[in-house]
């Protein structure tokens, strides 16, 4: 059966952009041959006819309205009309074709299989083919539309007054301007074979000459586009009053005053009619919007005209919705609901929920949540914005449909909540089970600026973090946290969250104001429990500590590692005066509490030596005497102002070389220094038993001796009056 006039129509729409030949003889051959090389040479990207083309070889792609726009028709009959309907237009032109021959562009189509098989439409696997000019998002509405364009001539003559003959009228001169003069053209399907379809003109003619190219062309038409739709819609909105009129389920005057087709509110007719339009029942020039917004949008949404058609629902009840509420409405989850009923909605309830309700339930991971039984009507009504960017967030959404997350959880979700949640670290933590959705709920906003960033990221996701603790964390702790040092120590663990959970403010703000603190804990020099509380009396013996620990690892040549470089003595030289200013003491009075503290550790380690070579009479004595002078200084620090250390510990240095040199004489020490290893140096700090073997007791012994001449740079001539005063 031969296409009818909306079929023809179809694949006019479909093609016209590409149509518009110029009447120029010199033009058009031009065009002719693009076109002509289009269907008998080789794609060409550079070609747009090529993509005529596509649609000769596979029409059932790209013209699939087809099959609902008529009847039953072949394969062979689509494409015959699509090779009649360019000649159509390469004819308007008045130019011969001298290229283009339809005959041979049809003989080996009529030849195949193809020609006499059924016309089916298939989805296209390459794209989804849109016409550039047809407007979109017209899914699920009763009409659809296409904007188009009639050339219109304007002839102008003028006469030429310097040809000197009035008798001779070849002499005036005709100027010819071209303008485009745009419309819609909007099919309304009203009923199953019942399709009207419109021409309507809107806004002004535009001089062609301003459009350089096509692509000029194709952007002003985009600007058209939302215009068009209004246009279309309210047209179509027109066309169903009328059909509801008919029905007599409006009244003629209710329909009359919204604006119904027959009484042409807001639309007049046009009369350039063009006689080759087939299959537009009327040609239109749009003057204004006769059918309100709301109105318009709700009955042209083919489940409500359905519902209207009907009776189902009331018209007096469309009436009601708001121009803010109307486009909630006509949402697919919404309609789904009314479909079935879900809870007993009807289209009457909606009409008396909020904008905010409404706008929950057009939320399709709502929709899917309520489907699920998963939560309640009066739940979704009263979501917040916090609560709803949870819901539709896709991983909360899959958490709440798997039933990881309860529902309920969701509601107590806050603005500031919202704003960690969908941090996409929180978000995934979450996910994998590393963090609980309860947990994250409770963490301040002020963490925020942690949790994004960038040096914690692989810490929070590799290590096991005590997220409920961090719900009570400070904003100074906050703050400080994201300076590089701390980041640094609370990554490679000589910072512990455990610990610096506990920080007061004081604390934390004594370490951003002395940053040394913080380099010693990740050089091992201190510990980081040790810092809390930091009052003056810690803040003191941390940094002898530090400061003698520099000493020692110096001295037995394993020095610390302080920001990347090796410590020496002389770099623990150089820092004594700047940290005893820090400590509000005097250089002097800041060496003689490292002496102190330096003799305590170094009789310590002589004491426990002793005993194991009491067997050894060349060393007992210096060594008895050697310990006495260092309990002198150890055991009495608040002696007489007139008393000093100075003549103490020369004993010491003279008893210490002369023990080394005794142990120079016996066979269990060559005459060389062995260094000491790992745990000796930690001996200093801990109480290890060493090996029992007379040789590593002398060795010790000698290493101990070495040491001790760092007190030799720790000696002032009289001791600070300062010194006595404090607690050691």
């Amino acid at each position: 059966m031969p296409l009818n006039d909306e079929q023809k129509r179809t694949i006019e729409k479909s093609i016209d952009h590409l149509l518009d030949f110029p009447a120029d003889p010199s033009d058009f051959v031009k065009d002719e041959k693009l076109l002509t090389d289009a269907f008998t040479q080789p794609e060409s990207p550079d070609n747009e006819f090529c993509w005529l083309k596509k649609c000769l070889e596979n029409p059932a792609v790209y013209f699939q309205n087809i099959s609902k726009m008529g009847p039953a028709v072949t394969q062979g009959e689509v494409q015959e009309y699509l090779i009649e309907y360019i000649t159509l237009c390469l004819n308007r032109t008045g130019n011969p074709c001298l290229l283009w021959n339809p005959d041979t562009l049809l003989a080996p189509l009529r030849a195949s299989p193809s020609w006499s098989s059924h016309f089916v439409a298939e989805k296209s696997v390459v794209d989804n083919f849109e016409h550039p000019y047809e407007l979109q998002g017209l899914d699920g509405r009763i009409y659809d539309g296409m904007i188009g364009m009639d050339i219109i001539l304007d002839f102008e003559i003028s006469d030429d007054d310097n040809s000197g003959d009035d008798e001779d009228d070849d002499a005036d001169e005709t100027t010819i301007s071209e303008y485009l003069r745009f419309y819609v053209t909007a099919s309304i399907r009203l009923a199953p074979g019942e399709t009207h379809t419109a021409k309507i003109f809107f806004g002004d003619a535009i001089p062609r000459h301003e459009f350089q190219s096509d692509e000029d062309e194709t952007l002003y038409i985009e600007t058209l586009k939302p215009t068009a739709k209004a246009v279309a819609e309210n047209y179509a909105a027109r066309c169903a009053l009328q059909k509801l009129s008919d029905l007599r389920l409006v009244t003629r005057d209710i329909a009359e005053q919204q604006g119904a087709a027959e009484f042409n509110r807001g639309f007049q007719a046009d009369d350039e009619q063009d006689s080759d339009d087939a299959g537009i029942n009327h040609h239109l020039v749009f003057h204004d919007m006769a059918v309100s917004q709301p109105v318009s949008e709700i009955i042209t949404h083919v489940y409500y005209f359905e519902e209207l058609c009907k009776g189902n629902i009331s018209f007096t009840d469309v009436l009601q919705v708001s121009g803010s509420a109307a486009h909630h409405f006509t949402q697919s989850p919404v309609i789904a609901l009314l479909k079935t009923r879900f809870g007993g909605l009807q289209f009457s309830d909606l009409l008396k929920l909020s904008n905010r309700a409404l706008h929950n339930l057009s939320q399709p991971a709502v929709y899917e949540l309520l489907s699920r039984n998963l939560c309640s009507l009066n739940i979704a009504f009263g979501l917040n914005d916090a609560e709803l960017s949870i819901v539709t967030h896709p991983v909360y959404y899959a958490m709440l449909t798997n039933q990881r997350i309860h529902f309920l959880d969701v509601c107590r979700v806050t603005d500031e909540n919202f704003k960690l949640l969908i941090l996409p670290l929180v978000a995934n933590l979450i996910q994998t089970g590393a963090l609980q959705f309860l947990d994250a709920c409770k963490l301040p906003i002020h963490f925020k600026p942690v949790l994004m960033c960038s040096m914690y990221e692989r810490y929070f996701t590799a290590k096991s973090v005590p997220w409920p603790a961090f719900s009570q964390i400070t904003e100074d702790l906050s703050r400080w946290m994201l300076n590089g040092k701390t980041a640094r120590g609370v990554t490679n663990g000589s910072l512990p969250i455990t610990d610096i959970l506990n920080f007061s403010s004081e604390t934390i703000r004594t370490l951003e104001a002395h940053p040394r603190f913080l380099d010693w804990v990740d050089s091992g020099l201190i510990e980081c429990r040790e810092l809390h509380p930091l009052d003056g009396y810690t803040f003191y013996r941390l940094y002898c500590k530090a400061f003698i620990k520099r000493l020692y690892l110096a001295a037995c040549g394993h020095p610390a590692q302080i920001n990347g470089q090796a410590d020496s003595l002389q770099t623990v030289l150089d820092d004594l005066s700047g940290a005893a200013a820090d400590c509000c003491v005097t250089a002097e009075t800041f060496k003689q509490s490292l002496l102190l503290r330096y003799a305590v550790y170094m009789k310590f380690e002589l004491n426990r030596l002793q005993h194991e070579l009491e067997d050894q009479p060349l060393l007992n004595k210096p060594l008895d005497a050697l310990l006495s002078h260092l309990s002198v200084i150890t055991d009495n620090p608040r002696f007489d102002e007139d008393d000093d250390w100075t003549e103490h510990v020369a004993c010491a240095l003279n008893l210490a070389d002369q023990i080394q040199k005794t142990l120079a004489t016996v066979k269990f020490l060559d005459n060389k220094d062995v260094p000491a290893s790992h745990s000796n140096v930690l001996s200093l700090f801990h109480v290890n038993v060493p090996a029992d073997t007379s040789r590593n007791h002398c060795q010790l012994l000698n290493q101990c001796c070495e040491r001790i001449r760092v007190m030799d740079i720790l000696t002032v001539k009289k001791s600070s009056p300062v010194l006595k005063q404090m607690n050691f």
